[in-house]
């Protein structure tokens, strides 16, 4: 369901989902205060308070959502807090809901975009009001609550009578919908619908959106040549944007992997791993990497990819993506024969049977470790060539390497 609309009752609710983690984010704190204080600013306008209280709640609302974006490795440029607009702050809002929605705050990012949405209405423009609903039905969706999903993202797609921006975002909330029912024809048409749709609107996030929701579908259907296209291309889109290009990269690294070409994959997933990424893509990196260089049969750098892998898998956070990537680096143990695989593969099986993660278990048990397969590149092979080229041509190989 979605969230209750006071912020204590969603973040309780929101922990009771992760009972063994000590936080959800860094800024847990401050994420249920920000709400609190937005709440604050809906009594005042109700009660017909002077302006200059409601001015004075606002200005900390915007001074504590900057400090969480700080901790939470965000940036926002160009927000005022002293003269921010109803947009800007609805912009800035929308922004540290999605800190708290990565870190599991589901109920508690939600019950934020709804005070968002009382407080600043109309005042905030038609864009940024569509883009509150659309955030809101996304959350629905990692719900579960496909029901509210479907609806808020059928407003969301006639809203400002059909914008196309607006029709994108809900393109997208209708082709992941139909991902978890397992429809992936339907995926991929709501994919393509999407991509033109921001298009239309000239939105390079969206444009990205789109061509990793392509990606994702090529992956299923297994056509890996076209899955690498569309990973190149949402990273094209993305340039600049150092959050996103990073996740980018991921999926360009692991496209790669997947087509048979561990040597660029390594290359890529170097190339991200030289940023600072948060925990969330640090740890498939590292465990994409680990595969990638077992796969090469370089066992140095394996090696040096473990010791950076048992640094970070420590902690209560993130625990489902820690327990794959030490399942990953036994996998890439095995590849190479090294002494320790078994060592290794006992660990990660152990850790996934007391963490409840019975499908990495069922996994390890299953699968047999197995080098990348080069595949046939049917679609337009010189294209797909030009692409392993340029991302391989991305940072010095040795500095990288070295410094893996």
């Amino acid at each position: 369901m979605l969230a209750p609309s006071l912020p204590l009752s969603a973040y309780r609710a929101d922990r009771a989902q992760y009972p063994e983690r000590a936080h959800l984010t860094r800024s847990d704190d401050d994420l249920v205060k920000i709400s609190v204080l937005l709440n604050r600013c809906l009594q005042v306008r109700r009660r017909d308070a002077a302006d200059e209280k409601l001015i004075e709640l606002r200005r900390r609302c915007y001074a504590l959502a900057l400090k969480i974006l700080v901790q939470e490795d965000r940036s926002l440029e160009g927000f005022d807090v002293a003269g921010a607009s109803a947009s800007e702050a609805v912009r800035v809002l929308r922004e540290v809901a999605d800190a708290a929605e990565d870190g599991g705050a589901l109920r508690l990012a939600d019950a934020l975009m709804l005070l968002a949405y009382r407080e600043f209405g109309v005042e905030a423009g038609v864009l940024e009001l569509g883009r509150v609903l659309a955030q809101r039905a996304r959350i629905a969706r990692k719900l579960g609550d496909h029901e509210a999903a479907e609806a808020l993202y059928g407003e969301v797609r006639t809203w400002g009578g059909g914008l196309p921006e607006m029709q994108a975002r809900a393109d997208i909330g209708h082709a992941m919908l139909a991902r978890e029912r397992g429809n992936i024809p339907a995926m991929r048409d709501h994919f393509i619908s999407a991509l033109e749709n921001a298009r239309a609107c000239g939105s390079n996030e969206l444009i990205a959106k789109a061509h990793h929701g392509m990606m994702l579908a090529a992956a299923a259907a297994k056509r890996f040549d076209e899955a690498l296209l569309h990973a190149w291309a949402a990273f094209r889109d993305v340039r600049g944007d150092t959050a996103r290009e990073s996740e980018a990269l991921l999926n360009v690294a692991q496209a790669a992997f997947d087509l048979g070409h561990p040597d660029v994959a390594l290359h890529t997933f170097a190339l991200a791993l030289a940023r600072a990424l948060p925990k969330r893509l640090e740890l498939p990196a590292l465990g994409g990497a680990a595969l990638a260089a077992a796969s090469i049969g370089d066992g140095d750098t394996l090696r040096r990819i473990v010791r950076r892998t048992d640094q970070v898998v420590g902690g209560d956070d993130f625990k489902y993506d820690a327990v794959a990537a030490l399942a990953e680096v036994a996998k890439a143990f095995a590849l190479i024969g090294d002494p320790d695989a078994e060592v290794r593969r006992q660990a990660a099986l152990q850790a996934a049977m007391r963490a409840g993660f019975h499908e990495i278990a069922f996994g390890m048990e299953l699968e047999r470790p197995k080098t990348a397969e080069r595949r046939s590149t049917a679609l337009a092979p010189e294209s797909v060539r030009q692409v392993l080229e340029d991302a391989d041509s991305l940072g010095n190989w040795e500095e990288l390497m070295a410094n893996i």
